[in-house]
Order: C-alpha cells, then structure tokens, then sequence
C-alpha cells in the first residue's frame, strides 16, 4: 500500500500503521537459541546469527539504494516487503518458536520502572536514538540534494563494515577490561570522531568518516550490552531490553521527523553536527550516572560477553 500511495499524508500515516505493527522479530529470535543449541554449538550459533546480521546491514542499505534510484524505484519497497513476509512467515511456522516459553521472574523483584540503571540507560538511549534518526535521514537529504543520491550507498556500507570490525575488536577486550570502563572510554572517542562528519561531503570524505563512526559504534554497541546484561534484573532480558529499544526507537522517529525538517530548513550539515551533539550528551549522561551502573565495573562472565555480542549485532540502528 505504502508502494502505490502518491500522497505525503498516507505515506506518513501507513508508515505509522507499519512501526505499530511491525512484529518484533529480533526479541522473538534471539531467546531461541538457547532452546535449539547447547555448551560450545551455542557459541557458534550466535557468530553465525551475528555474521548474517551484520552481513544484510551492509548488502542491505546497497541493494535499496540501487533499487530506488533504477527504473523502477517501487521495486526497493516490494523487496522489502517480500522478504519481510517470508522471514516472518518461517519464524511463526517454525516449532521451536511456537513451544518456546519465557525464563521466571524472580519472586518480589522490583518493577522495571523502579530500576535506577534502567531509567538512566533510557535517558542515554534517548540521546543517542534522537541524533542517529537526523543522522539517518541528514546522509540522503544531503547527497540528494547535491545529485549524487547513489553516494548514500557508500556511507552507510561503510559504516556497516566497520561496525563488524569494531565489534569484533570489542569482543577480543571485552575479557579483559571492565564493561563499564570500556564502554566510558570509547563512547568518548566515539562523540569526538563523530564531529568531523559534519564537515564532509557525500562521497569518499563522508564515507570514509562514516567508517570511524561506524567502527568506534560497533565497539559501543558491545560494551553497552556487557553493561545491560550486568545492571538487568534476573529474569528480564527480553523485556529490558525491549524497552530500551521502544524508548531509543520511537525518539529516533523523533530526530528523523525533525531532521527532514531541518535538512530542507537550514541545512544537511547542521543535523549531522546535532548528531555528534547528541553523542556528547549521551557521554554526558553515562558519566554522571556512572554510580547507577556500579554493577556492571567488573569483567563480564562469559554469558554476558556471548549475550552482549549477540544484542549488539540486533538492530544495527540501535545502539
């Protein structure tokens, strides 16, 4: 429907019917693993399930780019769709899914609200989901604006490869330094490599910054796992995480509906640097708050290190 509407106003309104009932596939496949695979198998079943991730992060943003500006620029949204219905239709038909049942609750645990570490990530997380939605929506607007859309390919497919390098490279340390520390350290390089992007041009110089982004953002995003999986209460890893990613996702909408305003307003460049803004806040957050996410300064277990690459690799635009 969304592919034959002509009309901005249904656009918006069937993209809003979409986000409300997109299922939410990531949190439903990732518990899963546990239940088909065991001991070291489980081990490879997360790097197999991260490698494909990662992988359609990168061929993914290519091969819509490609379709939306060929003859037949529909064809990117029927794609989507198709895949969409087939992906969704082999979870619900799969057995394993449909007898999986939710891990316990510990008896008299405190209400999520009431959970200071999860309050204080929420507020990062807003930061960080408000100037990744200008991000998202700066990087096209400018190179379309420039005539030269197909470059957008180049910087988001560099940000992806990167993204798997720098998780990669999380992983080997993530063993041998504090989550916490770790996730301090390189949210701060992260804020600082992310100033430059706003004096780049769509093309080798964007992408090329997009890529340091995209590295110092896959490293993040595996610490700042590390530390979710220290600081949850037992029994609530879908549902912390799910809220996490409801608060972060719908302040994303916020920053993409505002950075189409602002990119056609005042300028592309501008909403690239309330993205690196929005990082230095997110920095700002996690330093004051630190004492809320005293549990998670110590080396991870080796469950949470397996768990927190695995959620890191979940949405690539979240965290």
């Amino acid at each position: 429907m969304v592919n034959l509407s002509h009309s901005p106003t249904l656009i918006v309104v069937l993209a809003t019917i979409m986000g409300l009932t997109a299922p939410p596939i990531n949190l439903s496949v990732r518990p899963l693993w546990k239940s088909v695979v065991t001991g070291d198998f489980l081990r490879t079943a997360y790097a197999v399930d991260t490698s494909v991730m990662n992988t359609a992060s990168v061929i993914g943003p290519v091969i819509a780019t490609t379709l939306a500006l060929s003859s037949r620029p529909g064809s990117a949204l029927v794609t989507s769709a198709i895949l969409m219905c087939m992906g969704g239709g082999a979870l619900a038909l799969a057995p394993i899914s449909r007898d999986w049942k939710p891990e316990k609750k510990e008896r008299g645990a405190q209400s999520l609200w009431r959970n200071p570490a999860l309050r204080l990530m929420m507020l990062e997380g807003s930061c960080i989901g408000f100037g990744w939605g200008l991000f998202d929506v700066a990087v096209p607007a400018y190179a379309t604006i420039e005539n030269v859309a197909h470059r957008t390919a180049w910087v988001f497919a560099a940000m992806g490869v990167s993204s798997i390098i720098g998780g990669l490279v999380a992983g080997l340390l993530s063993k041998r330094t504090s989550s916490l520390v770790a996730l301090r350290m390189s949210y701060l390089l992260w804020f600082i490599i992310s100033i430059p992007i706003a004096f780049t041009y769509p093309g080798w110089s964007m992408a090329l910054a997009g890529a340091f982004l995209g590295f110092m953002g896959g490293a993040v995003q595996v610490f700042y796992w590390e530390v979710m999986e220290a600081v949850r209460p037992q029994g609530s890893a879908v549902s912390y995480m799910a809220w996490l990613w409801t608060v972060e996702g719908s302040v994303m909408s916020l920053g993409a509906a505002l950075g189409g305003i602002i990119s056609e307003s005042i300028s592309p460049q501008f909403c690239l640097a309330l993205t690196a803004v929005s990082i230095g806040l997110g920095n700002i957050v996690l330093t004051i708050g630190r004492a809320r996410l005293k549990a998670a300064n110590r080396i991870p277990t080796d469950e949470e290190d397996l768990n927190a690459q695995l959620h890191a690799t979940s949405d690539p635009d979240l965290h």
